[in-house]
């Protein structure tokens, strides 16, 4: 499965940073989304349908498996030891049909790279960091609203992706996501 993701490169200058992510979900013209994103659920049992209309990303559970969600992984070297924030509208309706979440819905990235310790290097590129912000565990309507996480990038991270979502019962909409350079000269 990883080798059907996408790397998208990040701009060398911070005045490009607010443009790096693709900010208007795309349909594949399948019903689904476009590259530089991709779609993911936990195991095999369809459980999940995702479809774009307008810029806006659809997100509906239809059975059992725990969580769906879109992904694009992007170069972090150019922002490798800087803060950033990551930062997705939300809107959706959701119920607890299917149980507690065991994961959060809402937003995550994961920070991958060499171990700052020299003894851990030798076994490659490995996740660092793993931050998220969550929605919360409720039932009901939630109209659009930003959803923000901030994070350091470590000093040796050569690799960014971000997340959306979904593992309560119901629909997550998503639309304008964007990455922006908070602090360059955050060192982790």
């Amino acid at each position: 499965m990883l080798a059907a993701l996408t790397l998208v490169a990040l701009p060398a200058s911070a005045e490009d940073v607010p443009n790096i992510l693709d900010s208007g979900f795309e349909p594949d013209g399948r019903g689904g989304v476009a590259r530089p994103w991709s779609t993911s659920q936990h195991s095999d049992h369809p459980s999940y349908v995702f479809s774009v209309d307008d810029g806006v990303l659809s997100i509906r559970r239809f059975d059992f498996e725990p969580w769906g969600q879109v992904a694009q992984r992007l170069d972090a070297t150019p922002f490798a030891g800087k803060r950033l924030e990551f930062v997705v509208e939300l809107s959706g309706e959701f119920d607890l049909s299917y149980g507690e979440p065991i994961e959060p819905t809402g937003i995550s990235v994961v920070l991958r790279g060499l171990d700052e310790d020299i003894r851990y290097r030798m076994l490659g590129s490995q996740i660092l960091k793993t931050p998220y912000a969550s929605i919360g565990e409720f039932e009901g309507g939630m109209e659009w609203q930003p959803l923000s996480l901030v994070f350091d990038v470590p000093p040796l991270a050569t690799e960014l992706e971000v997340f959306v979502r979904m593992s309560l019962g119901g629909e997550l909409r998503a639309r304008n996501p964007r990455l922006t350079l908070v602090d360059p000269t955050v060192v982790d």
